[in-house]
């Protein structure tokens, strides 16, 4: 019996600690983001925000929100609503993967590619990372029924 009781509670810790690591996530790409974005001034001399800048930051700031949300329904336990919102999660992921790599491409395009980096160097960055974000995503949800793999 009592080693029932620390298990449970052990998972219990385990499983706020990954909630406290995803706010911890959200919380920096927030203040990373914050002064050319978020909290953007109205003199801010950095590019514009096209219509397309702000379609792949709102996309991944829902996949931020959503990942702390998805982090506190586990560890609520919730897991019925977790497996929900999760498809819709995985829907928005393609909306990522795509418009990730546009934007790389439009940035280009723009001549906003950031100093000592030549385009094909920039390039990478948008491909690299998109192409990661789908195999991780993907492997999640391939990986859904098995609980260690799927974190």
């Amino acid at each position: 019996m009592t080693t029932m009781t620390v298990l449970s509670s052990g998972v219990s810790r385990d499983r706020w600690f990954y909630t406290g690591m995803m706010l911890a996530m959200a919380v920096t790409a927030f203040v990373g983001f914050a002064p050319s974005f978020y909290l953007r001034k109205a003199g801010y001399e950095g590019p514009p925000l096209t219509t397309f800048i702000l379609l792949h930051a709102g996309l991944l700031t829902v996949w931020m929100l959503g990942g702390v949300l998805q982090t506190s329904l586990i560890a609520a336990p919730n897991i019925e609503l977790h497996r929900t919102f999760g498809w819709l999660l995985a829907a928005l992921a393609v909306g990522i993967v795509v418009t990730g790599p546009q934007l790389g491409i439009a940035t280009i395009k723009r001549g906003a590619i950031p100093p000592g980096l030549t385009a094909e160097q920039f390039f990478v960055l948008p491909m690299a990372g998109a192409v990661m974000f789908a195999i991780f995503v993907g492997l999640a949800v391939l990986k859904r029924k098995d609980a260690q793999a799927h974190k």
